[in-house]
């Protein structure tokens, strides 16, 4: 044919494409430095292959009579070769890391999402008692009054820190029920707390006796309003046998005892009940004092509550003689609940969401406690004294109207339906990959939303990156600063979360020590020492979960004392006079009468003023610090299955690329001595060949 016939240096006819000087010239010859073989590569004709870089090639083997088509030059197969491993090398170092980040992300939506009670992280959710559990820790300090009594002749109070009390949190979740084929779970949950005594330094405990504001005399204007008329009712009762009974006893003194009666009705009833009540249970129940807004309890009395307290208690004798009822107890700082029936009768039902099919409301509430807005129980009913049954309220419902819950004894504790709603999550977890600036979590201790953000990123967490979120600024700014805080009742200091209209009396949370409060608040309190590192609220989470892995929830609560007036009872001389007339008559026959009421008497006619520093403070009550790290096998869980992976994804990335590179090089060094043969087929003459059969022809 005409290639092999060139090859061999015949038929090259004259033309455009003939040698110069005019003449025919063996080609061979003058092309010494290729041989035949090059030659033949690099001129090929329709005959032999269809493509011009190849052609066909007898095969053996089993494969004997079959033909192949093969690169006629070295050169284009290490071309074709390194082009290929570039290509391969790019999509794994693309595709790679992207099907890696995809096998991450499926592994954590196992662990994370709790879609049933066969999914492998529902043992960990439902309760962390067994072996799986995250364990809480459950710290709190009180504050100790150190001078109640010069506080009240206008002193700075001498604040002691007293703790910590160190305690175990424990959860377990009962009633589950999965909804909506397991993008929702319904559930109720018992928290409870044990007394961690190893934990605890020494010389201090639960039963470590504290003197603090009095609460419940803080509350009794509320309860004596609630209770006015029975309360009125059970007085007028009192006074009437007393006064039967001295009659009965003495009937010879019926006469000055009849204007004594008339005299102290008459008082009753130009004067405040509550004030009277106030002083009346401050005198009967700690005879031993004048009446004081301190009382001394323990510990766990003033945190976790009691019962059988002497003030409640008479208030419940004298609603008593009206056929009224009322628990002797006194809820604490925190719930403790003893048993899943104990939850199951003084709480609702949660609902969440489980992240199936949306993992950006996992773990976030769909209702709390059955409804989604909040309310708080000021006026529950039931308990059992003798049990030591705290009362309660009715679980909410989630459609109940604001009057259904008013008579149920709920109150809403904010302003607005927005400031009350029920959004976010409990702040233990949030969506994966984690991108966002700002998180809101349901702050379920002061019945509110508050908004979290990303102030830091922190690797002091075995080598672990985490996102460091803490309380935004505004969230507890007072509504001077920021006017949509009025829906909170902000209206003083800033620092200070409001819960007055939930708990019935002059009662705030705010970070341990005013951290981040208005300094006026500290001012007058000696002994408060406010320290970011220790009294901060953070949230460590993990970016690829969501998870927190690290938890530090700081929380302090704290009561208004303020300039108080108890005024003499009876306050008029006339009715004083009649009074210890009778008083004296009635004693000099009857002592024993005489021991046990006079004092009661005189305690009445006292006249009380409590005189606070600057007409009032904010006296700091008690602090909490519930932390939690996550377990060693969660977080080797985390930087082998996560970290471990993404370090190999790199890798592969840069290795891939580095193959990529290195066959892009290859073939690059295979195109160059390509061009190197096809310049040397130019100087002979001939133009470049390499790509098609047209070109050659052409070149013919």
């Amino acid at each position: 044919t005409a290639g092999r016939g060139l090859a061999r240096g015949e038929g090259l006819a004259e033309g455009p494409g003939a040698m110069s000087h005019g003449h025919h010239a063996p080609l061979l010859p003058q092309m010494s430095t290729l041989d035949e073989q090059d030659l033949n590569g690099a001129i090929h004709t329709r005959a032999e292959c269809c493509h011009t870089l190849c052609r066909h090639k007898p095969m053996g083997g089993v494969c004997k009579g079959l033909r192949c088509c093969w690169f006629k030059r070295g050169s284009d197969s290490v071309i074709c070769a390194g082009l290929a491993l570039c290509i391969l090398g790019l999509f794994v170092g693309i595709i790679g890391p992207v099907l890696l980040d995809a096998i991450i992300e499926d592994g954590i939506n196992q662990g994370l999402v709790v879609s049933s009670k066969d999914s492998p992280g529902y043992d960990g959710w439902q309760a962390n008692t067994g072996s799986d559990g995250q364990p809480v820790s459950y710290d709190i300090y009180l504050w100790h009054v150190a001078n109640p009594d010069d506080v009240l002749q206008g002193a700075r109070p001498q604040m002691v820190e007293v703790g910590p009390i160190c305690y175990r949190e424990h959860f377990q979740k009962f009633d589950v029920e999965f909804l909506d084929h397991g993008r929702e779970v319904r559930y109720n949950q018992q928290t409870w707390y044990t007394f961690d005594a190893e934990r605890t330094p020494p010389g201090i405990s639960d039963q470590t006796m504290i003197t603090q504001t009095n609460t419940v005399a803080m509350f009794l204007e509320y309860v004596v309003k609630e209770y006015e008329s029975a309360l009125q009712q059970g007085v007028e009762v009192i006074v009437d046998q007393v006064f039967a009974n001295l009659e009965q006893q003495h009937p010879l003194l019926t006469k000055p005892l009849e204007k004594a009666k008339a005299a102290l009705e008459g008082e009753l009833a130009s004067t405040e009940l509550w004030e009277v009540v106030l002083k009346l249970t401050l005198c009967v129940a700690y005879p031993d004092s004048k009446p004081s807004p301190f009382y001394q309890r323990s510990a766990h009395d003033l945190y976790w509550g009691y019962f059988n307290d002497p003030i409640m208690t008479i208030i419940a004798d004298l609603l008593a003689l009206a056929n009224q009822t009322i628990s002797t107890s006194v809820v604490g700082i925190d719930t403790n609940y003893t048993s899943i029936e104990d939850a199951r009768r003084r709480r609702g039902m949660d609902t969440v969401y489980t992240g199936k099919g949306d993992l950006a409301r996992l773990n976030a509430y769909k209702y709390y406690q059955n409804s989604t807005q909040t309310w708080f129980c000021l006026s529950p009913t039931g308990g059992n004294d003798a049990l030591e049954e705290f009362p309660a309220c009715p679980p909410p419902q989630y459609e109940w109207t604001p009057e259904q819950a008013a008579a149920a004894g709920y109150v809403s504790p904010f302003a607005t339906d927005f400031a009350n709603r029920v959004e976010g999550t409990d702040g233990t977890g949030f969506k994966t990959q984690l991108s966002t600036d700002q998180l809101q979590v349901y702050v379920d201790d002061i019945y509110r939303v508050l908004f979290f953000e990303h102030t830091a990123t922190v690797t002091d967490f075995h080598g672990i990156p985490l996102k460091r979120f803490t309380i935004k600024t505004d969230q507890l700014a007072n509504a001077d600063e920021v006017p949509d805080n009025a829906q909170f009742y902000a209206f003083g200091y800033s620092g200070l979360e409001n819960l007055t209209h939930a708990l019935g009396f002059p009662y705030f949370a705010s970070k341990p020590h005013f951290l981040d409060a208005d300094p006026a608040i500290l001012e007058p309190l000696l002994g408060v020492a406010p320290n970011r590192d220790v009294h901060d609220t953070y949230l460590d989470i993990e970016r690829n979960s969501g998870a927190a892995l690290r938890i530090r929830e700081r929380l302090q609560t704290a009561v208004e004392i303020y300039n108080t007036d108890l005024p003499a009872f009876p306050n008029t001389a006339n009715a004083t006079l009649l009074l210890k007339a009778a008083l004296a008559l009635v004693c000099a026959e009857n002592q024993e009468f005489c021991a046990t009421v006079e004092p009661l008497v005189q305690c009445m006619a006292e006249p009380v003023k409590w005189n606070i520093y600057g007409g009032y403070i904010i006296l700091p009550f008690a602090w909490v610090s519930q932390y939690y790290d996550a377990r060693t096998e969660d977080v080797d869980s985390v930087k082998n299955d996560i970290y471990g992976t993404q370090a190999f994804a790199k890798q592969l990335q840069f290795w891939a690329f580095m193959s990529a590179g290195l066959a892009f090089v290859v073939a690059g060094l295979g195109w160059i001595k390509r061009r190197i043969f096809v310049r040397e087929v130019d100087k002979h003459g001939m133009r470049a060949m390499t790509v098609s059969v047209k070109d050659y022809d052409e070149a013919l």
